[in-house]
Order: structure tokens, then C-alpha cells, then sequence
């Protein structure tokens, strides 16, 4: 008796503290939350909200494996139909597709009318390269909720890998604000709608990263006749102005508009494409080179040099896909390893490595003090024979400028730029794309460059 009532004071006090860590996540203290739960656990194992919320915390602070346990433990406890779906999405995190694909199966078995299990099946179809499969998937999540934008935008992505521009860049892409902040657009300016632009002022504004902005910049052409102004990131902006030349364009840094900026319309720059389809015009995927940037000194290339290399192993770090993404750089420096081949560092930031690596002690040059912003950056590219990249903004660059280059693309990682199963995209086509297959070490990838 006495064992039995010491259960239920346990599960009593770990009810009420898990009530308690709702509520500051509620209030937004996710530290006493987090640390609220855990405590839960520490009384009562079986306390299945507070696994759940464990796993959501770990999931939103870039811990993926272990976000995983906690889902695993919740699930344990309850077999329901979400703690399935909750569980089978942290397995998509870590690329387990196919453990997955289980768990969202078995979600639908319990209750075929979760949208978003529809959802995660396509999404691991995508991530593979089965987009048959993913489009049958995606079709039922809209059939059941037609207006979420995860599904929205996930459909528009289906086309855009199969290269349906027309479907692609169609409403369901706009879905992107919603899902990724639409931040840079104005407030109080309304959106364009594809009405006459005759004696009007059409505000366009940069969105998402750094190698979107240089992917959309292709699309300016496209927009006349009008007064245009643009806001742009401010790392941007000198590469922008010397590679458009376009004086009818006012460029304000991001963030930095004044506070009396006025204009008829705000359109997004990946929002171009749609409107100049639904214009009944058309527009080519295929591009000429369309920025540049001046000469400048050549970084210094020791003789007997066959082939100068810049590389970058890593994007930004904020992106939800750069744990897969990214690439140790003792990796690099081994997978590209040639003889006659000099490696010129790229990358910026924080750079915690082994000096063994880069640098006056290191086995690759560094060129960071020569880079202000992203003029700079093309202005490096073009004296370098060949970029090597992961996939970030700077391959996005060597690609707009023209440059032969290579991007490395990771398993599971498949960005709609890249296409599936091609060697180059229309997007960029003096760019080579080396796809890691399924447990594949990044060095083996990198050994397949040609250089």
C-alpha cells in the first residue's frame, strides 16, 4: 500500500510540474520550460506530455538525435497516432527515410485524415529522389487540407525538381513567406497583382538567403517600364549595383528603408517568375552570366600551380538543412587533395580549425582578409580557375557569374535548383553537381571532382 501511494504521489507532483512547464513555455521562457520537463521525467518516466515536449524543445535547438530518444520514449508510452507522426518527423530529421516512411505509415493507419503524414511521406520521397511517389502523397495531404502552407509549398518544390516552372512558381510558392518570413516586405504597400505599372513605383525586396537573392537577381530583366527600387542585404548591395547597371533601380540595404519610403506596389524577387507567367509571357530558365565584378590582384599562386581552387565547406549555420549540408574541412582539404592543385579558403565567420588547415601554417590560403562583402567574393572568384562549394551562396554566385564550378550535394538534402539525378541544372549550367549517395563519406564525394 504504502509503494502504491508513493506512485501516486509521483505521478501527482509530475501532472503538476509538467502543467507548470507548459505554462512557461506559454510565456515564452523555453530555458525554465525545458529545464521544467526534464525535471517531470526525472520524477515520472511515463509522463508522455513531458517527453513531448522535450523532443519539440531538442527539435527546435538543432538536436536532432536526441530529439529522437525523447519522441521514442513518448511513443512508448502512448502509441497514438500523433506520437507516431512526432516521432516519424524526428527520424526524417536525421535522414532515417526509411524508418520513417514506417512511422508515417503506421500514423495513417491510425488515422488517414493527418494531413501532415501525407505531408512527411512526400517530403522523405522527395529527399530521395522518388518524385512520382512524393506528387501521389502530396496530392492526398492537399486533398485533406488544402491550405496549409508546409503542403503548398512542398507541392510547388515537386514541380519545380521535375522543372514545371509554370506549376512551380505558381500561388503555392508564395506559401515560402509564411513558412520562412516574409520580414523585408513593407507593411503598408500593397502587393502586386499584375496591375499596370504605367507611372508607377514597384518596391522589390530580397528574401531568404544569400544564394537566393543571386538564383532570383536573373529575373530583374523581366521587370520595366516603371520606377523600381529594391532592398537588398547591405553584404549584397555593391555587387548588385556594379552587375545590374540599371540607374532607373534605387537599392536600399535591408532593414534600412526610411521611415517616409512610399510606393504603389511591393512584389518579392522569387515572386517575378510567377507574375510574367500570369502576364502570358514567358521566361527562360537558361541565363547568360549576369553579375560580375571587377579585376583585382590575384591571390598569390606558388609556381608549378596546375589549378587554383576556392572552396567553401559551410553555409550558414541558422539554415534548417546545414548539419547535412556541411562539410568537415579536413575533409575538403583530404577529398580534393591533387598534385599540382592550390586551395584558396572562401569561407568567412568564425573559422575554429586546426591551423594546420588554413592560414600562414596551413595547407590551404586563405583570403578572408580580402573580403569586405560579396563584390569581393566574385572579385576572388573570378581570378580562381574553379569553385568547389556545398551548397550555399557562394557556389549560387560562381554559378550567376558563369564560372565553372562544383557543388556537393548531400543525401536527403535535395534542393530544387539542383534537380534530381542530373550532372548540371539549367539553372546554372557551368556548374557540376556531385550528389553524396546514401552512406557516403563527404571525402569519397569530394575524390569525384575532377580537377
Amino acid at each position: 500500500m504504502t509503494a502504491a501511494l508513493r506512485v501516486v504521489s509521483n505521478e501527482s507532483k509530475a501532472n503538476a510540474l509538467c502543467e507548470y512547464a507548459v505554462g512557461l513555455h506559454a510565456s515564452g521562457d523555453e530555458t525554465g520550460a525545458y529545464k521544467a520537463f526534464v525535471a517531470t521525467t526525472r520524477i515520472d518516466a511515463n509522463c508522455e506530455t513531458a517527453w513531448i515536449n522535450l523532443g519539440d524543445a531538442l527539435t527546435a535547438n538543432r538536436k536532432a538525435e536526441l530529439a529522437v530518444i525523447c519522441h521514442a520514449k513518448a511513443l512508448a508510452i502512448n502509441g497514438s497516432a500523433l506520437n507516431h507522426l512526432r516521432y516519424a518527423n524526428a527520424l526524417s530529421n536525421v535522414l532515417q527515410y526509411e524508418a520513417s516512411g514506417f512511422h508515417f505509415r503506421e500514423t495513417i493507419k491510425l488515422d488517414p485524415t493527418l494531413s501532415k503524414a501525407w505531408y512527411g511521406l512526400a517530403h522523405n520521397c522527395m529527399m530521395t529522389g522518388r518524385l512520382d511517389e512524393a506528387r501521389g502523397f502530396i496530392d492526398r495531404a492537399k486533398h485533406i487540407d488544402a491550405d496549409v502552407p508546409d503542403i503548398r509549398y512542398c507541392s510547388a518544390v515537386l514541380a519545380l525538381c521535375a522543372g514545371d516552372w509554370q506549376l512551380g512558381f505558381g500561388a503555392d510558392y508564395d506559401e515560402r513567406e509564411k513558412i520562412k518570413g516574409g520580414s523585408n516586405a513593407p507593411k503598408s504597400i500593397a502587393r502586386w497583382q499584375g496591375e499596370s505599372l504605367r507611372n508607377k513605383h514597384l518596391h522589390l525586396y530580397a528574401e531568404q538567403g544569400f544564394g537566393d537573392v543571386c538564383l532570383m537577381l536573373r529575373f530583374l530583366r523581366y521587370v520595366k517600364n516603371c520606377r523600381l527600387t529594391m532592398l537588398v542585404p547591405k553584404e549584397m548591395r555593391r555587387l548588385i549595383d556594379y552587375s545590374i547597371n540599371r540607374p532607373d533601380i534605387g537599392l536600399f540595404n535591408a532593414g534600412a528603408l526610411p521611415d517616409d519610403f512610399r510606393a504603389d506596389y511591393c512584389l518579392p524577387l522569387g515572386s517575378i517568375p510567377r507574375m510574367v507567367m500570369e502576364a502570358g509571357r514567358t521566361f527562360s530558365v537558361e541565363s547568360r552570366p549576369y553579375l560580375f565584378a571587377p579585376d583585382c590582384a590575384p591571390p598569390p599562386r606558388p609556381a608549378n600551380v596546375r589549378k587554383t581552387v576556392g572552396v567553401v565547406w559551410q553555409g550558414d549555420p541558422r539554415h534548417v538543412n546545414d548539419r547535412h549540408r556541411s562539410v568537415a574541412p579536413e575533409d575538403f582539404v583530404i577529398g580534393l587533395a591533387r598534385p599540382g592543385v592550390e586551395l584558396y579558403s572562401l569561407q568567412l565567420g568564425e573559422l575554429a580549425i586546426d591551423p594546420a588547415l588554413l592560414g600562414d601554417l596551413g595547407v590551404m590560403q586563405n583570403t578572408a582578409s580580402q573580403i569586405t562583402d560579396w563584390l569581393d567574393t566574385a572579385a576572388l572568384i573570378k581570378q580562381l580557375d574553379t569553385v568547389v562549394s556545398v551548397d550555399t551562396g557562394v557556389i549560387n554566385l560562381a554559378g550567376a557569374m558563369g564560372k565553372e564550378a562544383h557543388v556537393v550535394v548531400p543525401y536527403g538534402g535535395i534542393d530544387w535548383r539542383w534537380q534530381h539525378g542530373v550532372e548540371r541544372s539549367p539553372w546554372y549550367p557551368s556548374i557540376t553537381i556531385h550528389r553524396q549517395q546514401k552512406g557516403e563519406h563527404w571525402r569519397q564525394v569530394l575524390e569525384r571532382v575532377p580537377l
